[in-house]
């Protein structure tokens, strides 16, 4: 789902204009960004977001047939664990 099909789905449900959800939409993104960077946990109804670190290793270059390794150097990202919750709603049959 693009932005702009979440944005419309939220200006009918609410009765807003579209420039008003995307400023609010806006926000909201700016405002999980700022949380992550400050390594803040971020609760949502379909689990946490939160920044984990990951391990400095060596790749392989598939180009060349995996034969030539490289560096990969640690680096942070973000992880979503999704809630118990909402893995039993999504798997329900």
């Amino acid at each position: 789902m693009e932005k702009q099909e979440i944005i419309k789905e939220i200006s009918a449900a609410t009765n807003t204009t579209h420039q008003k959800t995307r400023e609010i939409l806006n926000l909201y993104n700016k405002i999980i960004e700022r949380s992550l960077k400050k390594n803040k946990k971020i609760r949502l109804s379909i689990g946490v977001l939160k920044v984990v670190t990951r391990k400095a290793k060596l790749g392989r270059d598939l180009k060349t047939g995996g034969k030539k390794p490289y560096f990969i150097p640690e680096h942070k990202t973000v992880k979503l664990d999704v809630s118990k919750k909402f893995k039993k709603e999504l798997n329900k049959r």
